[in-house]
């Protein structure tokens, strides 16, 4: 072979290689949930962490695009197939600066639950938040203004002023007299949970009433003047309000349900920003403790855990059109082939039927539980996710029930305590796979979806 020739094809064997390298760098980014990113410079390093005394992992070009799930410390934070990744936010240009998490999410024509549904957001739709109104968000919707509750809108770039008040929602009172019902209540220089907290006030102290705001209440006590969340407040049966309407009342329900198939946060306070105490699941119910005028309701759970949750996803009756319907679920490989790495991870789970059921167990042939099946059996393709069921419900992407595919994780309320207490892997064909602790078909096996109908709550896709 003459030399031209061998020169021609040691040419062509490193154009391929560079193409083949390119390709596999260019796979790395996965497009998933979250805010389009687009890198404004080359070679722009990204990293295991939000700093740069973290390892670097590889480099972004110019025009490359990511999917933004959160923020730190100026780093965003996007997923590869290596894990959660950070970049320099300088590097990052964005359009949108929300998106959502939740599915038939409903927007309003204003920041109020009784007002008028003009459209639904589903997950993953992007968005940009113009202002923000309390626990609110106003969107631009179809060219025109409108709101949408916070609970299911994860906000990444806070570039948007907070409106003031809306006149509707503040009241003034005549002045009254009442009591902190608890100990160590934050009284703070405005009426939300994170603003700064002037004193704290001890149980049974003496307070008089200015004004009340969206579950709050504007006071005097100690000779200070600031806001307390209106559960912590008494007032004195005498008192007298300038409205029929109060910020704490009488529960006029016993008991509500969750009707939001992707469940709804329990939260400490009745506020967006407030802590997460727990997930409850769909179906869920839960007894009502005392309704709040600013749109939601202090409940208990059958374990007795008391906290918050939005009127918006919860009603007095589990209505029909949520109820998930066993004979609507839909055979995902009779329209569209099972991917090959669901068909790859549903093979490898069935080799372990059989194993017993151990508690906390992490042996996929000594012994194992349900969440401990999940993750061993999704780690081994490269699959992180949490280690409990309860953690594991909020892994991925929601699925409704009638799209449910193969490799799906499926979630239960087996205990009927109102939150996760089971999980298996979809397999198709109305079947799951679960390590499970029943007594009538102990260890890992194969379970029919609709034997469990009474108790199936939700389901995540983790599958890349």
């Amino acid at each position: 072979m003459d030399t031209y020739k061998i020169n021609l094809l040691n040419k062509i064997f490193a154009i391929s290689t560079f193409i083949m390298f390119y390709m596999l760098i260019g796979s790395i980014i996965i497009q998933a949930e979250g805010i389009t990113g687009t890198c404004t410079g080359y070679d722009v390093n990204y990293r295991t962490g939000p700093d740069t005394v973290y390892g670097k992992v590889g480099q972004l070009q110019k025009s490359e695009k990511i999917s933004i799930i959160g923020i730190k410390n100026n780093w965003y934070k996007f997923k590869t197939q290596n894990g959660y990744m950070y970049i320099l936010k300088d590097f990052i240009s964005t359009t949108n600066n929300a998106y959502v998490t939740g599915n038939n999410i409903n927007v309003r024509a204003e920041a109020n639950m009784n007002c008028e549904v003009i459209g639904e957001l589903n997950s993953g739709r992007e968005l940009k938040v113009l202002s923000q109104n309390q626990d609110w968000y106003k969107i631009n919707f179809e060219g025109q203004a409108a709101w949408v509750f916070g609970e299911y809108i994860e906000v990444i770039n806070k570039d948007f002023n907070s409106e003031v008040q809306n006149s509707n929602n503040k009241q003034t009172v005549a002045e009254s007299n009442g009591t902190i019902n608890a100990d160590n209540v934050n009284l703070r220089k405005e009426s939300n949970t994170t603003s700064s907290v002037i004193t704290k006030l001890a149980k049974n102290t003496n307070i008089s009433t200015i004004s009340k705001s969206d579950g709050w209440y504007h006071i005097k006590a100690n000779n200070n003047t600031g806001w307390v969340l209106s559960t912590y407040v008494t007032i004195s049966p005498t008192t007298t309000s300038s409205t029929n309407n109060v910020i704490a009342t009488t529960a006029k329900l016993d008991y509500v349900y969750v009707i939001s198939q992707q469940g709804v946060n329990l939260r400490e306070y009745p506020t967006i920003v407030s802590n997460k105490k727990l997930s409850l699941a769909f179906g869920a119910k839960l007894k009502v403790v005392k309704e709040v005028n600013s749109g939601w309701i202090q409940v208990q759970t059958n374990d007795g855990e008391e906290g918050y949750v939005s009127q918006e996803f919860v009603d007095e009756k589990l209505l029909d059109t949520s109820v998930p319907k066993e004979n609507n679920i839909v055979n995902a490989e009779s329209t569209k082939s099972t991917s090959s790495e669901a068909t790859s991870i549903i093979e490898y789970s069935k080799k372990f039927l059989g194993t017993k059921y151990v508690w906390g167990g992490n042996s996929l042939t000594g012994g194992i539980d349900c969440s401990g099946f999940t993750k061993n059996i999704m780690s081994k393709f490269n699959i992180n996710i949490p280690r409990t069921a309860k953690e594991q419900a909020n892994s991925g992407s929601f699925v409704k029930r009638d799209e449910l595919k193969s490799g799906d994780l499926v979630f239960f309320d087996t205990l009927k305590k109102g939150y996760i207490t089971h999980v298996g892997i979809y397999i198709g064909n109305n079947k799951f796979i679960h390590a499970s602790s029943s007594n009538n078909h102990s260890g890992v096996v194969i379970t029919a979806l609709s034997d469990y109908g009474n108790v199936y709550r939700t389901a995540r896709r983790v599958l890349n």
